[in-house]
């Protein structure tokens, strides 16, 4: 049987196709639907539907193009998505590595601490700049 599976990698290395490299990921394929409850007989047939689709002699259909508000919806959630990437990957990779957590902390977390800093700050650089007489007429109106 050794001899067998043997003789198997030698002849799909003289092919000059890397079919072991095909089975190899078809392997892992299966390996990863079945961690996601996948049934086999489901997956058999998604494959079998789009190797008939491969091996289909009428050419592939062109997609209709993009209005010009899918094109602009497309880019601006691309954007949002470049900037959320920019603003969490340097946090995430620190807190993955020092808290060991599985996933990035939530984009509101990430505002929250800046925004509140923020506020503080105004807050405190207001009450500072206020001229002192309007402060006790500010006072002594709203706080009787």
């Amino acid at each position: 049987q050794l001899r067998d599976v043997a003789d198997f990698v030698v002849a799909t290395r003289k092919g000059g196709a890397n079919l072991i490299g095909v089975l190899h990921s078809l392997g892992y394929t299966r390996g990863l639907l079945e961690a996601l409850a996948f049934p086999e007989q489901r997956r058999i047939e998604c494959m079998l539907k789009y190797a008939m689709l491969g091996e289909s002699c009428c050419p592939d259909a062109v997609p209709r193009p993009l209005t010009l508000a899918e094109r602009y919806t497309m880019r601006w959630s691309l954007f949002l998505l470049n900037g959320h990437i920019r603003l969490m990957a340097p946090v995430a990779g620190l807190l993955m590595r020092h808290t060991k957590a599985e996933n990035a902390p939530p984009l509101w977390l990430m505002f929250a601490t800046p925004c509140t800093v923020i506020a503080v700050g105004m807050g405190l650089a207001f009450a500072c700049l206020w001229p002192k007489g309007s402060r006790y007429e500010f006072q002594r109106l709203h706080f009787k």
